[in-house]
């Protein structure tokens, strides 16, 4: 019913899904990229198939319990030719932790996904380093894939004129193609095999087979490309879909709309302050923090009630209780309604090295005590004169050589074992009550 309603239909241990195709001609044949559990092995994941509309499933194509698929697509003129982007890979449980193995790799079949062989001529091996693919394919000439192609030596783009059998490097810039964790998207034109794009930290658009590339749209417009969909029939009307939302453009990429008639924000953490009306503010993905009145005077929520508030998108934000126009935010910054300035308040110490901190840390003035400014790291600090001031109230709180999670699984080494700590304050939270309480947890 276009969308109204929704059915599960199994898969229910994949975690991730990440891409889903449907057959031309036959919608009860699907094709489910399943690139498995984040943090951890599990055997559901893999290319799986349905013949009958999602009532049965069978794993197609399956390497091991640490190696999810991140992409499968048809040939757009033959669905029975299918190729298979599989990737070793496991994020961490500490930040910035992330684990590759020997397994990634491209896969075809020509049997609609009965068997499949891996294509390797002329890519990086896994010796090399071989990581995330991403592939695309020309709707026109399907001969013509392009694919960026993460690896430890010859990173890049690479390009293959006979459908995948063999592939030579043809660009190395890698604000094309880099990223490769978090970028790998490549759409290529409806009608001309040599014009295609590339999604990344900004948008690229070549029109000579993938040599040579322009940037079409980014920051100040917006960061972080993630797909790409180019209408078939009418392919100057396309959709980026960014880290803000969906931004469309009718001629081309000449012009675009805007992604402000959407409520696609990502907010990482969210708090009011105590005017009236209130405001509520948050670290806001690619966008910086933002501070917006929960009414405003023209009988809806407008730009009008809207302003960023100095911090960064991974930001705490901390309104002064006892004057809004005060707002602290992010490792840390002080900002000003009034005058627009803001300025760095942190700690001293946090320059010297000997103080662990990460993206996102805890900040909030305590709620039994309107004066104390609580900063956490991996020991707590409190300021009582709006951050001139710091003193450490709590001694490190963390582990200093915590055991290596279970879920870590076959990506362990020794190494792990004696690693330097890691461990902050990720939580905090004073009482309400009682300004000589507070609770705080570590990872």
């Amino acid at each position: 019913d276009g969308g109204k309603t929704w059915k599960h239909i199994g898969l229910e241990d994949i975690q991730q899904i990440a891409r889903v195709i449907v057959h031309p001609s036959n919608p009860d044949i699907v094709f489910v990229a399943g690139l498995g559990h984040p943090y951890g092995a599990n055997t559901m994941r893999g290319v799986f198939k349905t013949t009958d509309g999602g009532e049965t499933w069978q794993k197609v194509l399956y390497i091991n319990h640490n190696t999810g698929c991140i992409q499968v697509e048809f040939d757009p003129q033959n669905p029975n030719t299918i190729y298979a982007d599989m990737w070793e890979h496991q994020e961490g449980p500490w930040e910035n932790a992330r684990f590759s193995g020997s397994n990634s790799g491209l896969y075809k079949s020509t049997d609609g996904g009965e068997t499949w062989r891996e294509l390797t001529n002329g890519l990086p091996t896994n010796e090399e380093g071989l990581g995330r693919i991403g592939i695309g394919i020309s709707p026109s000439n399907p001969n013509r894939i392009y694919a960026t192609v993460g690896a430890n030596v010859n990173p890049g783009l690479y390009r293959s004129d006979d459908a995948g059998e063999s592939w030579k490097l043809i660009h190395k810039n890698l604000r094309v193609s880099g990223r490769f964790g978090d970028f790998a998207e490549l759409k290529v034109h409806p009608e001309n095999p040599d014009i295609l794009f590339s999604g990344n930290i900004a948008s690229y658009k070549s029109i000579d087979g993938g040599y040579n590339w322009m940037s079409i749209k980014g920051a100040p417009g917006g960061d972080d490309y993630h797909r790409i969909w180019i209408n078939p029939l009418y392919p100057d009307i396309m959709i980026f879909a960014a880290d803000q939302g969906a931004t469309i453009t009718v001629n081309g990429g000449k012009t675009w709309s805007s992604w402000y008639n959407q409520p696609t924000a990502q907010l990482y953490h969210v708090t009011t302050d105590n005017q009236f009306p209130y405001w509520v503010y948050g670290g806001q993905q690619e966008s910086g923090a933002i501070g917006i009145a929960s009414r405003g005077n023209g009988g809806q929520i407008s730009f009008r009630e809207f302003m960023g508030v100095g911090a960064d998108e991974y930001a705490y934000i901390a309104p002064d209780p006892v004057n809004a126009d005060i707002i602290y935010g992010g490792r840390v910054i002080k900002f000003n309604k009034k005058t627009g300035q803001s300025y760095y308040i942190s700690p001293e110490i946090l320059r010297s090295g000997d103080v662990r901190f990460l993206r996102t840390m805890p900040l909030l003035f305590h709620p039994a005590d309107n004066t104390q400014l609580l900063f956490a790291t991996n020991v707590l600090w409190s300021s009582r004169n709006g951050g001139d001031n710091w003193e450490q109230i709590i001694p490190d709180l963390t582990n200093p050589q915590p055991d290596v999670p279970a879920s870590v699984g076959d990506f362990k080494t020794p190494e792990m074992e004696t690693m330097d700590p890691r461990a902050i304050i990720y939580a905090l939270s004073p009482s309400c009550l009682d300004k000589n309480i507070i609770w705080a947890g570590s990872d």
